[in-house]
């Protein structure tokens, strides 16, 4: 293995998860023998049974050591050479916080956090807005995150996919689609249409950007239908309509239509892609869209988010204050999060309540030392417990939130499980109360260190609008006249709380 070079070893054995002595016995010989290697125990990775998921995870989560290690070392340096002393937070996969130390040596944690930020905003803003159940949709160049949010939570996974292997760690439920600004159109076999799943990116980017691209992009439809403006980020992205009209000739030339009618197919299919993607979420789930809000962002989202939710009948659209930067901003909207699990199978008639509550005080004392170690006393924190159930003879659980008072007695923990069939019941469309016995599986502990929420602030409140707030008319082509309109545009950053716009209408703001 030395004269290989190997940077990083996992180890895995069969039940370390009841025991995990032997897991670290062999990693302390590798680290006397092997200075310097990265090395991942799957008992640290995942204290959860089925060798095959939790193995997956542990050898994915070494191979992103190395890589891991070495950005959080260089951006650490970079900090303190700025003078930089607060502390260094990396987002988790579920949606929380962990200090980037912890994340270097468990990067799998954060292999799916790219669009959990988002998510976390979006809830926060749904919530003060309130509008609590709402669809997700973040648009940007590649492709669109979608996450249906309930009660002003979104829907947690116990397990998921990174491309094609099987993982186990928490993540928020997000369900991805690939359609985006720069999601280029192409004719398969000549005469069908598609849009996407390849994208032009940012370099080249569309045709609009002049940069050099010269497909098709949904960008470059709606430019030539005018639903985009002469520039992007306030003017200083300019756009070049002449572009995308050449390039949208490599579609409505072979398919006998006019530019306009070319644009318009694009963008039809590019919204049909999205809907779909929230169908997944709502209507697969047994939810109506037309319950929820839509809540769009990203740099696209809310361009696109009048059409969508027209084409899906939902009547209530939230955009976010800084649509194209809230991922960013749900980094700011969390807090840091610590969870412990533990696999502990038992039936409901056979409940060993002794030992239920040793494992609950044994993973309660490795959270709270966690984020006693982080710098949150006991004020600062909050504790949450959960069980992971099924009916005896499946292979899934769902999840369920239990608190302290049902943890009480055996009476208390049997009655908390009950929740676990109108769950079932949500999720499946039935459920199996009083025909089947129910099994716990795993039990856990998630500890949150709470953080400082940024404030909101509170907009003068009028329903007129104030002195230039008003801009330029723009012609913009709807698809019901068949021929392009006058519409004003205005300004996002000058409207008030309160103020009515008589549509059709463009808003823009420097972000979106």
């Amino acid at each position: 293995y030395k004269k290989l070079k190997v940077a990083a070893i996992a180890i895995s054995l069969l039940h370390s998860y009841r025991n995990p002595v032997h897991e670290r016995a062999i990693r302390d010989i590798i680290k006397k023998e092997f200075d310097g290697c990265h090395i991942s125990i799957s008992s640290d990775i995942l204290r959860e049974y089925r060798e095959y998921e939790r193995t997956n995870t542990t050898c994915l989560n070494t191979a992103l050591m190395p890589l891991l290690s070495d950005y959080h070392e260089k951006l650490t340096t970079n900090l303190a050479s700025l003078n930089i002393t607060s502390p260094f937070y990396i987002m988790r996969s579920s949606g929380g916080l962990a200090q980037a130390e912890e994340i270097s040596k468990q990067p799998i944690t954060a292999a799916l956090s790219g669009p959990a930020a988002g998510v976390i905003a979006g809830s926060h803003f749904g919530v003060l807005a309130g509008m609590p159940n709402l669809i997700c949709f973040d648009v940007g160049g590649t492709s669109a995150d979608i996450c249906l949010v309930e009660g002003g939570r979104p829907r947690m996974l116990t397990e998921g996919r990174v491309d094609i292997y099987d993982v186990k760690t928490p993540m928020i439920d997000i369900h991805t689609v690939g359609a985006g600004g720069g999601s280029i159109a192409w004719l398969a076999g000549g005469r069908s249409l598609k849009v996407g799943p390849d994208s032009a990116g940012s370099n080249p980017g569309p045709a609009c950007y002049d940069k050099g691209g010269t497909e098709p992009t949904v960008t470059d439809a709606n430019m030539v239908l005018g639903r985009l403006t002469t520039g992007l980020a306030g003017g200083n992205v300019p756009l070049n309509l002449e572009l995308s009209q050449i390039a949208m000739e490599k579609i409505a030339k072979p398919m006998g239509l006019d530019i306009l009618k070319a644009a318009d197919g694009i963008l039809r299919i590019a919204i049909e892609n999205m809907a779909a993607g929230i169908r997944n979420v709502s209507v697969k789930r047994g939810r109506d869209p037309r319950d929820y809000a839509l809540l769009a962002f990203g740099g696209a989202g809310p361009l696109h988010a009048c059409y969508l939710a027209e084409w899906l009948g939902m009547e209530k659209i939230l955009i976010p204050p800084s649509p194209g930067v809230t991922s960013a901003y749900g980094l700011l909207l969390t807090d840091v999060r610590v969870d412990q699990v533990h696999t502990d199978v038992q039936r409901d008639d056979k409940i060993d309540m002794v030992r239920i509550k040793e494992n609950y005080r044994q993973l309660t004392e490795k959270v709270t030392d966690r984020l006693t170690n982080e710098g949150f006393c006991e004020q600062d924190s909050m504790i949450e417990y959960f069980v992971d159930v099924r009916y005896s003879g499946q292979a899934y659980e769902i999840r369920c939130r239990i608190n302290q008072q049902n943890l009480k007695n055996l009476t208390h923990f049997r009655r908390a499980l009950q929740q676990f069939h109108a769950s079932h019941r949500d999720l499946y469309g039935y459920s199996y109360e009083d025909k089947e016995s129910v099994e716990i599986v795993n039990l856990g502990v998630t500890g949150l260190g709470l953080l400082a929420r940024p404030k909101v602030p509170t907009l003068e409140t009028t329903r007129s609008l104030k002195e230039n707030t008003r801009g330029p008319e723009v012609e913009i082509y709807f698809p019901n006249t068949n021929d392009k309109r006058k519409c004003f545009t205005y300004r996002r950053d000058l409207l008030r709380a309160g103020a009515v716009i008589e549509g059709p209408a463009v808003i823009e703001q420097y972000d979106s």
